[in-house]
């Protein structure tokens, strides 16, 4: 057997439910992207670039792939007070878009991964950044004005998937998002309605329900997971989605949380 396909049947094995686009010959000129020389380091970890191949390459096994070993274990790369379901959730989310989406007609971020180390470590010390600059993000985002943050996310939306998506499910996404929202406590939808239509700040918020900052970040971000999480779950029921197709139909629903809370509240300006 030849280098070449040793290696390819190196990567095959160990990941034997992702069939790679285009074979052996495909993993040869993903391997020639990597090392131009031709010449391949004995250490390389074949079996790790094989899957960061199927990735890039956009196959769906090998993104399911990449989900069960990697994204979901992210909560080991982070310190204790991080590992909470909502920043956890965010994480994931922001790592599958910086990873595994490219962006205009350039392959996925996974496609720099050239396999001289693990792909676990890699994959950790990407993770760890994202987290950092999350914190940052986050801590910013108490300061701007929510109105902005929608607009933004909608003007981002410009992405041919989430178009798509958006058109095929746009009835049943509309149906389960307002569901969600109505199951909220009072509170909450009163913390949202204030956030996202009275562009207050959670000191505002707080001195309006006259209750401490702390409390109102909880609400905001609590109740924000919540339609999210309710959405989904609604929605996987409903449309009976493949892991697959339930990956990107999350990820759009992550990237216009936002959006649709500020449109739906806006609908109905008086309090909830």
């Amino acid at each position: 057997m030849s280098g070449e396909a040793e290696r390819y049947a190196r990567g095959r094995a160990a990941w034997p439910e992702v069939a790679l686009p285009g074979g052996a010959a495909a993993f040869a000129q993903y391997l020639l992207r990597h090392h131009p020389t031709g010449v391949i380091p004995a250490s390389l970890h074949v079996e790790d670039l094989y899957l960061a191949g199927a990735c890039a390459a956009g196959c769906d096994a090998g993104l399911l792939a990449f989900e069960r070993r990697y994204l979901s274990q992210v909560d080991h790369f982070l310190p204790p007070g991080d590992r909470t379901p909502t920043f956890l959730d965010e994480l994931r989310q922001t790592l599958r878009d910086k990873l595994l989406v490219g962006r205009d007609g350039a392959l996925p971020k996974i496609a720099d991964y050239s396999g001289r180390g693990s792909l676990h470590s890699w994959v950790r010390t990407v993770a760890v950044h994202a987290a950092r600059n999350l914190h940052r993000a986050n801590k910013s985002e108490l300061l701007r004005d929510p109105s902005e943050s929608a607009m933004q996310a909608l003007a981002s939306s410009e992405n041919p998937e989430f178009n798509y998506l958006k058109r095929k499910y746009q009835k049943d996404f509309k149906e389960a998002f307002e569901s969600a929202f109505a199951s909220l406590p009072t509170e909450q939808r009163e913390v949202l309605r204030l956030h996202y239509v009275e562009g207050l700040n959670i000191d505002n918020i707080g001195l309006q329900l006259q209750v401490n900052r702390a409390t109102v970040a909880r609400w905001r971000n609590s109740a924000r997971q919540a339609v999210l999480d309710e959405t989904r779950r609604q929605l996987r029921q409903r449309l009976q989605l493949t892991d697959s197709e339930f990956v990107s139909v999350a990820r759009l629903l992550r990237s216009q949380i936002d959006v649709s809370l500020a449109r739906l509240l806006r609908k109905n300006r008086t309090p909830v």
